[in-house]
């Protein structure tokens, strides 16, 4: 079984950085899609390509 903590420190330097560029809660939580991908990082990148 997988270990679902393996690599979610990227998720939450992601997150971090959102936060210290003004991304709202609501912006990330609609900009990040909640099907399985390669990479949550690759997910975090197209939400804030999008608020540009």
């Amino acid at each position: 079984m997988a270990n679902p903590q393996l690599g979610s420190d990227r998720g939450v330097r992601g997150v971090a950085l959102a936060m210290r560029h003004g991304v709202t809660a609501t912006q990330l939580r609609d900009g990040i899609s909640t099907h399985p991908s390669p990479s949550t990082a690759e997910d975090l990148n197209e939400a804030l390509a999008a608020l540009r």
